[in-house]
């Protein structure tokens, strides 16, 4: 490969790049699929946890979780570091737990989720 010295050769060999990715014919064919299904040892969810699952999200969940982040990552689309969400856990808990129940009553996450802004 050439030396990608400009931003124009760096977005050509990027866009090379991910075409030739999205151009795999690599798809599992739907009878693998069925096979791996009905052989696999996979496990199960008890009548206990599919319970424990379908309970609603405490603050307490929501505060071990902020606290159990990695700190210096890169910035979400929010623009906030997660040493923020630490600091501020105990005044964001409430707002966090009504958009999750809202989430779960919907079955949709926010489209805001599923977004990352990449460095």
């Amino acid at each position: 490969m050439d030396n990608l010295d400009t931003q124009h050769d760096i977005h050509e060999e990027l866009v090379r790049h991910y075409t030739s990715l999205c151009q795999l014919a690599t798809v599992a064919m739907p009878e693998d699929t069925a096979s791996f299904l009905t052989t696999a040892q996979l496990p199960c969810v008890t009548q206990e946890q599919t319970m424990e699952l379908e309970d609603p999200i405490t603050p307490l969940e929501i505060q071990e979780a902020i606290q159990a982040r990695v700190t210096g990552k890169t910035l979400g689309p929010d623009g906030l570091p997660t040493e923020f969400y630490k600091v501020y856990d105990l005044s964001l808990t409430p707002h966090l737990q009504a958009i999750y129940e809202e989430a779960l009553q919907a079955s949709h996450l926010p489209d805001s989720f599923c977004e990352a802004l990449l460095i």
